[in-house]
């Protein structure tokens, strides 16, 4: 499935969500009704949730990679063709992990995507 079709499925599976009513299993259903298996529907849904339309999107697989790292909208707004394989390592550093030699050039420029005008001040970190 391609990339557009993951975040449209995703946001529209936010939408879809927002009008569940107590005790219905409506994004179940609905991934039931699209033909999509419901733990696809549950990752695009939650991808989608940590990147709303609001934020700089790239690619969904590296989005899907960065969605719990607290510097992601700089992530992406600094390099919006990462690989997955980058967005990987990023997130390895964020946890504690090893640093590989293209992560460290990544995480200076979150500093200066933070700089870029488009960049959402919300989400500005001191």
């Amino acid at each position: 499935m391609a990339a557009n079709h993951q975040w449209a499925l995703g946001d529209l599976a936010i939408k879809v969500s927002a009008l569940k009513v107590r005790g219905e299993r409506t994004l179940e259903r609905y991934a039931e009704r699209i033909g999509v298996e419901y733990s696809t529907l549950q990752v695009y849904h939650a991808v989608a949730q940590k990147w709303p339309e609001n934020l700089p999107r790239g690619r969904f697989s590296v989005c899907r990679e960065l969605m719990t790292h607290p510097d992601r909208a700089a992530l992406i707004t600094a390099d919006p063709q990462m690989r997955v394989e980058e967005a990987r390592e990023l997130m390895r550093v964020f946890k504690g992990g090893v640093v590989v030699d293209f992560a460290p050039s990544a995480l200076a420029r979150v500093s200066v995507a933070r700089q870029h005008p488009c960049y959402p001040p919300h989400l500005s970190h001191p």
